[in-house]
């Protein structure tokens, strides 16, 4: 396999940029994401073993050979990499010629501190855990529950890794009462009627965050909607005494993903396992902590997945305005909205992907180890469903079928097909200063892929089926 054919088959899809070392080639380069700074010379001699080509990104400096590639890309070692690129290696010594896999520099990354929360007392945690068990338990008596997360993307297996559980309230009421002293909570007055109050356990999905030393830390109460006397009615109840600290799961992971719901990040976290980690914010509104801080300092890419909200009445989008702050203190943050509905739960209803989606928006690198994956395990790309939920008592949910997202290599290919058309629709829509040009730090340049993709519109006529197809992002910015 030479160099070009390399790169064609991990979808980068280079295009003719002149005649130079026999024929240079340019594309959207795989590490960085830069979009045409990532030049290729298939037929350029290499006194590597024979090996022609040669392939450099002129924004983050990755270069080398076919050899090069398999080690700085798809991370196997250097014998691995002889095999794969078809020549001679010297066992495990790595030749002469060879680099060891250098650190490149990374860019600066902005970011906030973050708040280092305290942890709960030993008698909490210990009352805490009690709760948690018997809830979970309950859980697993539930079909109707468990059909309701099923459907959601968690299954029995997810159900029981975190724990997931019900309360169904006691003595013929919809929640349970403690004394607040023996969960070791301080005494809180009734200002109305000068007792004290007592600690509220509502009717609810009880949603814990535990320790990889087994410990509870949190625990979090998704209520029903018809418990909910009012739309002011909080939906999501923390027990006191919980500690503020940030969920991340996969946290070393290269790509983060903030998401608002703790069963989203779920969620995604198990579909995009081995291939981004989430991080839950409870809210729209809330922030990272200072571990979170310090791992999501050091990912790749941060497509911020927040809730995609309707316009409120006062012209505001909670989902949309929050993921500015995202955008503002982390520079590989960028806009990731699902493509249906408003949150990874609802997509997931509708059919969509959950992988296919978080890994249309990520820097071609992903792509590239996706598809590495996927063959070493005998996979076709298109064949990367999400978990289905597993038959559950009546009612049992049928999931929809999945709708496939094509990155955007594809895109490419189908403009080069209809260059005049592109081009003309680009003079005019650059000439009308409609389209900004997007940071230099942005992983996506998600000026440009717009542009693109209302090109397609425009020369297909369809473009919700476009948007989807190509995964375009929803915006909520104009």
């Amino acid at each position: 396999m030479n160099l070009l054919e390399l790169l064609t088959d991990r979808g980068l899809f280079p295009k003719t940029a002149g005649p130079k070392h026999g024929g240079e080639y340019h594309s959207p380069c795989p590490v960085c994401g830069g979009l045409d700074r990532f030049r290729c010379w298939p037929e350029q001699p290499n006194e590597n073993h024979g090996v022609p080509g040669s392939y450099n990104c002129r924004r983050c400096g990755i270069c080398g050979d076919v050899v090069q590639w398999f080690v700085d890309v798809e991370g196997m070692e250097y014998p691995a990499a002889f095999a794969a690129a078809g020549v001679q290696g010297e066992g495990s010594v790595t030749p002469r010629q060879y680099r060891s896999p250098a650190p490149r520099k990374k860019r600066q990354q902005a970011g906030p501190e973050g708040r280092v929360w305290d942890m709960p007392s030993d008698i909490w945690m210990e009352k805490a855990a009690k709760l948690v068990e018997y809830a979970h338990q309950q859980l697993l008596k539930n079909p109707a529950e468990l059909a309701y997360l099923a459907g959601r993307g968690l299954n029995l297996e997810r159900v029981k890794k975190y724990k997931l559980g019900w309360l169904p309230g006691e003595n013929g009421k919809n929640a349970m009462f403690r004394a607040r002293s023996s969960w070791d909570l301080p005494e809180v007055i009734k200002k109305e009627t000068g007792r004290p109050k007592v600690l509220w356990l509502p009717r609810g999905i009880v949603i814990p965050l535990i320790d990889d030393d087994g410990r509870v830390l949190r625990v979090r109460i998704r209520r029903p909607k018809y418990d909910m006397r009012s739309e002011d009615d909080i939906k999501y109840y923390v027990v006191p005494g919980s500690s503020q600290k940030t969920m991340i799961i996969n946290p070393d992971s290269d790509a983060l993903i903030p998401i608002e719901a703790e069963l989203d990040t779920i969620l995604v976290a198990e579909e995009c396992a081995g291939l981004a980690g989430a991080i839950a914010t409870m809210s729209d509104t809330g922030k990272p902590d200072a571990y979170a801080v310090e791992k999501l300092q050091k990912a790749k890419a941060i497509p911020v997945a927040l809730d995609f909200d309707e316009r409120k009445p006062d012209g505001t989008r909670p989902g949309g305005d929050a993921a500015q702050w995202w955008l503002k203190n982390f520079s590989r943050a960028y806009r990731w909205p699902v493509p249906e509905g408003k949150d990874p739960g609802d997509a997931f209803k509708k059919g969509i992907s959950i992988r296919e989606w978080i890994l249309v928006g990520l820097p071609p690198v992903f792509r590239v180890r996706e598809k590495a994956r996927l063959e070493a395990n005998g996979i076709q790309q298109s064949q990367s469903p999400a978990v289905k939920p597993e038959p559950k008592p009546q009612p049992d949910p049928v999931k929809p079928a999945q709708k496939q997202i094509t990155p955007l290599g594809e895109m490419f290919a189908f403009l080069d097909d209809h260059p005049e058309m592109f081009l003309k629709f680009f003079s005019a829509k650059v000439g009308a200063a409609e389209y900004a040009p997007a940071p230099a730090d942005n992983l996506l340049v998600c000026d440009l892929t717009d542009l693109m993709v209302a090109a397609v519109d425009e020369i297909e006529k369809d473009p919700v089926s476009v948007a989807v197809r190509y995964g375009k992002p929803r915006t909520e910015f104009n």
